[in-house]
Formats: C-alpha cells, sequence, structure tokens
C-alpha cells in the first residue's frame, strides 16, 4: 500500500495542477493564508532585529566617536547584521511570491464533474494516497461524485477487476480500508486473489478479514496453502499467517447486520480450529495461539485441570 501524503504535498501537489480543479481545499487555503501571515511578521521582525536596530547602534557610534576613521572601525560589525537582514528579507520575500502563486491555484469553486469509469486517473490516485488525512472525506466523495465510500469502494474494486491495472488494485483497497468493507466485497476480493496480474495479495487477505462476513471464511480457507508465485520461497508463510490473522478480525459477535450475522463468530472458530490441524506446525501453533486469544478463559481451566490432574495421584 503507498503512505499517506501530507498537506505540505497537497500544496506542492496543487502547485503542479495534479489535483483536479473540484476537489473543494477551503482547510488548506486558510492554512495557507496563515503561513502567509506568519510570513510577515517574520520578515518585519527580522528587519526590526537585524536592520533597525543596528542602525540605531550606528548613529549612537558616530556621535559618541572621537574620530570618523574610528567610527568607521566600531561599524564594520554592523555590516553582518544588515547582510543577515538582507539575505532573510530577500529568502521570505521569495517564499511569499511563491506562496501567494500557490494560494491562486487553489483558489477557486468546486466545479461539479462526471467522473470517466473504467480507470482510475494520476489525479484520483493522489487523492486517495491523501485518505484519510489531509483531505476530508467529505471533498474526497466530493470528487468522485459518490455519496458512500462503501459503495464507492465496491465500484472501484469492480473496476479494477476488469480492467486487471495493478496501479488501481491498491488504490481501490485503499478505499474500501478507509470506508469500510461488508460481505458485498467478498466475491470481488476472492478473484482479485486469483489474478497473478499483481502483487496485493496480502491486502486482499487482509480486506477479506475486514469484511466480518461469514462467506469470507470459507475462501480464507482456501488460499491457505495458496501461495502467489511472488511470495514463493522464504516469504511463503506469510500467506497462511495472513489468513489466520483475517480469521481473527471477523469478530462480530452476532451483529445481525453483516453478511452471516450471528453464525460469522461460529465460522471463524471452525476455521481456526481446522487450521491447527495444518501440517505446517508453526501456522498451527499460530491458529492455536489465535483461537484461545479468542477465548482467555481456556488458560484458566487448562491451569484448574492441570491443577486436579495433578491432586488425583496425591490422594
Amino acid at each position: 500500500m503507498h503512505v499517506p501524503i501530507t498537506r505540505v504535498e497537497v500544496f506542492e501537489a496543487a502547485r503542479r495542477r495534479q489535483l483536479p480543479i473540484n476537489v473543494p481545499l477551503d482547510p488548506w487555503r486558510s492554512a495557507l493564508r496563515r503561513e502567509l501571515g506568519t510570513q510577515r511578521f517574520a520578515r518585519w521582525f527580522t528587519l526590526a532585529l537585524f536592520g533597525v536596530l543596528p542602525a540605531v547602534l550606528a548613529v549612537g557610534i558616530v556621535v559618541t566617536s572621537a574620530s570618523l576613521s574610528r567610527a568607521l572601525g566600531d561599524l564594520v560589525p554592523l555590516v553582518l547584521f544588515w547582510s543577515i537582514a538582507a539575505v532573510v528579507v530577500r529568502l521570505t520575500g521569495r517564499r511569499r511570491r511563491g506562496m501567494r502563486a500557490l494560494l491562486t491555484v487553489l483558489d477557486h469553486p468546486p466545479v461539479e464533474r462526471p467522473r470517466d469509469e473504467g480507470r482510475l486517473t494520476d489525479q484520483e490516485r493522489h487523492l486517495i494516497r491523501s485518505l484519510p488525512e489531509p483531505i476530508a472525506a467529505a471533498d474526497f466523495l466530493f470528487w468522485f461524485g459518490a455519496r458512500d465510500g462503501r459503495d464507492l469502494g465496491l465500484e472501484l474494486l469492480h473496476e479494477v477487476v476488469l480492467s486487471r491495472a495493478e496501479d488501481d488494485l491498491w488504490a481501490a483497497l485503499r478505499v474500501c480500508f478507509v470506508f469500510g468493507l461488508d460481505g458485498d466485497h467478498v466475491p470481488l476480493l476472492a478473484r482479485l486473489w486469483d489474478g497473478d496480474w499483481h502483487e496485493e495479495h496480502l491486502d486482499v487477505v487482509t480486506a477479506l478479514g475486514e469484511t466480518g462476513a461469514a462467506s469470507a471464511v470459507p475462501v480464507l480457507l482456501g488460499v491457505v496453502d495458496d501461495v502467489p508465485r511472488h511470495l514463493e520461497g522464504p516469504d511463503a508463510w506469510r500467506v497462511p499467517v495472513a489468513v489466520v490473522d483475517a480469521l481473527g478480525m471477523l469478530d462480530v459477535q452476532g451483529d445481525g447486520d453483516l453478511d452471516g450475522g450471528a453464525d460469522v463468530g461460529d465460522a471463524r472458530e471452525l476455521a481456526l480450529a481446522e487450521l491447527t490441524g495444518h501440517v505446517d506446525r508453526v501456522v498451527a501453533g499460530y491458529a492455536w495461539v489465535r483461537l484461545v486469544d479468542l477465548h482467555p478463559d481456556w488458560w484458566q481451566q487448562m491451569v484448574d485441570e492441570g491443577s486436579e490432574a495433578d491432586r488425583a495421584p496425591a490422594s
């Protein structure tokens, strides 16, 4: 998954015209205006400290010096202050001019525009990298013309399944992670797992766990030993471990709003119990640990049973 972007990168993207013109950027315009005010204060403070104050000292030196040559000698250190002031004023002036130009780029009202379906543009990928900060979810959905982020993620996943565009897959998964997944995403995620045109398989497994759906359980069990080509060799263990972690995420506890409802918890535990018999003892042990994590009271029961077994021979 690609890393998020910062507020500064939003400004730079706007400067390079990488952001669509209809993205509401009111918070960033306000931040830019505040920064302009800070730069203005820094410029006047520098002029006062390194410009006016040395000038006052220079007048005092000239008035109190016994000779003009001695006064000129005493004025030499003050030239350093004036040089610093000139450099700072020049740099802050250049920065403020650049910020004003950037504010001109950002200072426009949002414009309604339909999105071209099928493939993500570079601008849209840049916006997705900004989720969930620094661009707010409401502003993000405004660009895509979507009312619900979950439905948007579902739409983007469907487009990726058809286009088989690897650059679009990480973006679609990021939207799904931010706005949520459910049972409707499972069939598309299952098809994406079988794809040999991308290397986001571990993120697909994580997304299956995030759905919280009972229908994800057989899919996860079906991929536990299906190692993609790019993970073969020393990294092959990452797939079954990711599957166990994903099963551990399916902690719905009878929430009937999700696909599978009250059966999700039972299906999850049965799957973990099945994996405790995996041929790879590392995977089996990890599945047992995650299964016990779901039932902390099991440890106490095992301790109690062990204590009773120890007392039986003694009696």
